[in-house]
């Protein structure tokens, strides 16, 4: 989006500061510091959502699921499939913070793994 602006294409109508716009994160091509190293800034992958939807861009899923799956996660883990053993490894940590601190990570993980596959589903 940076560069679109910067080169001032002319099919981008640019809103007046303090307005708000519409923008997705993109999957696309990998964008490049100007020195020369590959970026790994959400920021560099902005995209006006016109012109992500007008050249068939696509959207990174996994950007935005990393937004909400703390919110899904409780629910999706109350199924079956989430649940831990006793005998599994983080059940074993003594120090309670430490082993509620590894389940969470493990729930988050399993849970945002989970969302991907179902959404990728549908594509």
């Amino acid at each position: 989006m940076r560069e679109r602006i910067a080169s001032r294409e002319k099919n981008i109508k640019i809103s007046d500061s303090g307005k708000r716009f519409s923008y997705v994160v993109v999957n696309d091509d990998p964008r490049y510091k100007k020195d020369g190293s590959k970026s790994t800034r959400k920021g560099d992958y902005k995209e006006f959502s016109e012109i992500a939807k007008e050249f068939n861009m696509k959207i990174n899923i996994g950007h935005y699921l990393e937004q909400t799956v703390g919110m899904c996660a409780h629910f999706i883990n109350e199924d079956n499939m989430f649940l831990l053993l006793l005998s599994d490894k983080i059940m074993q940590i003594k120090d309670s913070d430490i082993r509620e601190k590894w389940i969470d990570k493990y729930f988050q993980k399993k849970a945002k793994n989970w969302l991907i596959k179902y959404i990728k589903s549908f594509q």
